[in-house]
């Protein structure tokens, strides 16, 4: 309900919201976009596959920010579910557009036992996400972070709300 009644997520029709649907790159954008208020977007999405898309000025918003990266083809995939290591990331760099900082205690990304499967440029975000409760370890223990795995909408309503929680609190 979280992301619905703070106008960061629209429903997947009138009187659904889909919390088992999965959560694309180009909603990652939106959400992010529309928690940053819709600021007035110029000029055009430098990615190949994005033009005449749903939420090309939240990704255009996002790309010129540095929130989001595309792939080294130059694209975006503004579709594709996205994965818990890219989650971690946008997270983490719109942090950095808001100048937070990544809190310099708690749980290391190292002592996942998957660390070695989190890609290495998304090390730092993950580290991030653990600290500040924005996107938890999983596991039963909390022990791996499952990088490559997705979220649901559902999951990314409660990454969100503690995601918010943190902004406020810095």
């Amino acid at each position: 309900h979280y992301c619905v009644e703070e106008g960061l997520m629209a429903g997947t029709g009138k009187t659904t919201f889909s919390p088992n649907s999965s959560l694309s790159r180009a909603m990652v954008a939106q959400i992010l976009y529309n928690l940053e208020g819709q600021p007035t977007q110029d000029g055009t999405v430098g990615f190949t596959d994005v033009s005449g898309h749903w939420a090309k000025a939240a990704i255009r918003w996002a790309e010129k920010t540095g929130v989001v990266s595309g792939y080294g083809d130059g694209t975006f995939r503004p579709d594709h579910a996205v994965s818990r290591e890219e989650l971690a990331q946008m997270l983490y760099n719109y942090a950095k557009f808001l100048g937070l900082k990544t809190p310099s205690s708690g749980p290391s990304a190292t002592a996942l036992l998957d660390c070695g499967e989190i890609a290495v440029w998304a090390r730092p975000a993950v580290e991030f996400c653990i600290r500040t409760g924005a996107l938890s370890a999983a596991g039963l223990r909390g022990d791996l972070f499952l990088p490559r795995g997705t979220l649901t909408r559902g999951e990314a309503n409660r990454c969100l709300a503690a995601f918010a929680d943190y902004i406020e609190a810095n």
